[in-house]
């Protein structure tokens, strides 16, 4: 095939479509690029930590975006879609630093996704489960909101926000786990006390619907790609106390280590309220999309193996 041929071929392939990630060298965002760069044009935004992974489709810009004249720079950009990951998640920092945690969890969001309207892009929105006080299990997406922490307040803000300035934008409820590069995930926590024979407490009695970090990306990229608009709860299938996790996970690294105890969470003075119940229904993403989730346990031996 002469040269020719090959420019016509080439020329006749479909473009990627280009997607801008906030948060793009943040655990969520790393991984994603990971998996699916392939398949988009990416624009990555980050601020402080410098992304590892490279591509010769993802180009990478440092950006602050609580700097409003920074953040407008994002409508120089040509592109289709919008994948929206940074916050400030740490939620005991959101309670002592609540107009930080407003900037980006809620301004931010807003600001972006008017970006968005008005270029005409798609925008997906990761939020939390932590929107409810924890008096109810397996909440719904049309349950009423009513977060006890800054965190769940700002990031709730930040929803409202976003419906506001792009109604055809999804926002997507989580709470993920995998091991992050940046070592600062509650799973890293437990691999690294299962490996020094750590002492630990296990809460037996806060719980939540965790999903592998492996299939909310599965998931973000169907939303993507079909560009469903509306909330969604994207979380696993089950629903486990943090030690029924954390018991998995030793059952999976060393079932040897015994080195922990079970209790149940009681407030730590100086520290923000938590939600003991974080759990939520995905009954309304299954009847949307056709997808299998993975178990925990299946998950865990899944990015065990992987790291080896």
């Amino acid at each position: 095939m002469n040269s020719k041929q090959n420019e016509k071929n080439k020329e006749s392939l479909p473009s990627l479509p280009t997607l801008l990630i906030t948060g793009a060298s943040g655990f969520l965002g790393q991984e994603f690029i990971k998996k699916f760069h392939k398949f988009y044009k990416v624009i990555g935004i980050y601020n402080s930590s410098t992304p590892g992974f490279q591509s010769e489709n993802v180009t990478y810009t440092k950006m602050d975006l609580t700097d409003p004249s920074q953040l407008a720079s994002v409508s120089d950009f040509s592109f289709e879609l919008i994948l929206h990951t940074a916050a400030l998640t740490n939620v005991d920092k959101c309670e002592n630093q609540v107009e930080q945690a407003k900037l980006l969890n809620a301004d931010t969001s807003g600001r972006l996704s008017k970006i968005s309207y008005e270029k005409n892009a798609y925008f997906v929105q990761i939020s939390t489960d932590q929107l409810y006080d924890g008096s109810s299990t397996n909440s719904e997406e049309s349950d009423p909101c009513s977060p006890i922490n800054e965190y769940g307040k700002t990031k709730l803000l930040g929803e409202e926000l976003v419906r506001a300035n792009n109604p055809n934008s999804s926002i997507l409820r989580t709470n993920f786990y995998g091991l992050s590069p940046q070592g600062s995930s509650f799973l890293n926590w437990l691999v690294a006390c299962i490996e020094n024979n750590a002492p630990a407490e296990f809460y037996n009695n806060v719980f939540y619907t965790p999903i592998c970090i492996f299939d909310l990306c599965r998931v973000i990229d169907i939303f993507l790609k079909a560009r469903f608009s509306g909330t969604y709860n994207v979380v696993g299938d089950e629903r486990v106390s943090k030690a029924d996790f954390a018991q998995m996970v030793v059952n999976t690294w060393n079932p040897e280590y015994s080195n922990y105890t079970l209790l149940p969470y009681s407030q730590k003075a100086g520290r923000a309220l938590r939600p003991l119940d974080m759990s939520l229904d995905n009954q309304k993403l299954k009847r949307l999309i056709d997808i299998k989730l993975s178990s925990i346990s299946e998950s865990l031996k899944e990015i065990k193996d992987q790291r080896i």
